[in-house]
C-alpha cells in the first residue's frame, strides 16, 4: 500500500480560540458541547513575552497559571487516514485533547487542576535564554488515537498551557497538526512493447507434426487465447 502526499490539517498560523482571564473552568472544556461563544480568538503562535516578539495573538497576563485554546478542524475520511502528527511549541507545560479524549501531555504537566504549576521550566523556541529540548516535540497519534477522530469539520483540539510560576515572563502556544493517507489510486502500467495489434514470430520448432489432419496451437499470454 502507497500513501498519498501529505496533508496540513492545522498550520501554525491558524485561528484558535482562546481563554487568558484566569478562570477556573469546568473538566467539559475539552468537549465539542462546551460553548465557549464568549471566547476571544485569534491566529498563532498565542502567547507573550518571548525573545522575539513576534505573536500572531498576544494573551493578557495576569499572572495566571494556566492558558486555554480551542479549535475545530476537518477530516474528510477517517478511513483514508495512515498517520496523524501534531508538533507543538511550548512554555512552560501542555496538555492536549482530541474531541475530550486526552492525547498528550508534556514530561512537565503536573495535573490539569487551574492552578497547577509545572514542574520544571520549558522555555520555547524563542526565548531569550535558549530553548529547551525538546523543541517543537513530534507527538504521533496511535491507531486507537486516530480512530477518536470523525468525518467532518467538527473534529475539536483543546490544548491547555501551564506556567511554571505565577511571575512567569512568557507563555507560548504553537501548533500544527499534519498527516498521511492511503492512496487509493490504482498504479497505472504502460506497455510500450509489444505494440497493440503487433505480431511476434515464434520460432519453436514443432516436433511430430500432424500430415493428415488440421492441428490447433494455442498461445495465451494472459486472455482471451491467440490461435
Amino acid at each position: 500500500i502507497s500513501l498519498g502526499p501529505p496533508i496540513q490539517i492545522i498550520s501554525s498560523t491558524d485561528v484558535w480560540k482562546y481563554e487568558d482571564s484566569n478562570t477556573n473552568l469546568p473538566n467539559t472544556w475539552v468537549t465539542q458541547s462546551y460553548d465557549d461563544s464568549s471566547w476571544l480568538s485569534g491566529p498563532g503562535k498565542l502567547g507573550f513575552g518571548t525573545n522575539d516578539g513576534v505573536f500572531g495573538t498576544t494573551v493578557q497576563d495576569l499572572n495566571q497559571i494556566t492558558f486555554y485554546y480551542r479549535k475545530n478542524f476537518n477530516i474528510d475520511d477517517v478511513s483514508a487516514i495512515e498517520s496523524m502528527q501534531i508538533n507543538i511549541d511550548y512554555d512552560d507545560c501542555y496538555a492536549i485533547y482530541i474531541n475530550g479524549n486526552l492525547l498528550s501531555t508534556s514530561s512537565n504537566f503536573v495535573n490539569d487542576a487551574h492552578g497547577t504549576v509545572c514542574s520544571s521550566t520549558h522555555n520555547s523556541a524563542e526565548d531569550a535564554s535558549g530553548p529547551t529540548a525538546p523543541i517543537n516535540p513530534a507527538i504521533q497519534f496511535t491507531p486507537q488515537q486516530i480512530a477518536w477522530l470523525q468525518n467532518g469539520p467538527n473534529n475539536l483540539i483543546a490544548v491547555e498551557i501551564h506556567q511554571q510560576s505565577a511571575a512567569s515572563s512568557d507563555t507560548v502556544m504553537s501548533l500544527t497538526m499534519q498527516g498521511t493517507t492511503f492512496d487509493t489510486q490504482p498504479p497505472a502500467i504502460t506497455i510500450n512493447s509489444p505494440l497493440d495489434g503487433s505480431s511476434i514470430q515464434d520460432t519453436t520448432p514443432l516436433v511430430e507434426a500432424a500430415t493428415d489432419e488440421i492441428s490447433t496451437i494455442s498461445y495465451q499470454i494472459n486472455s482471451p487465447p491467440i490461435q
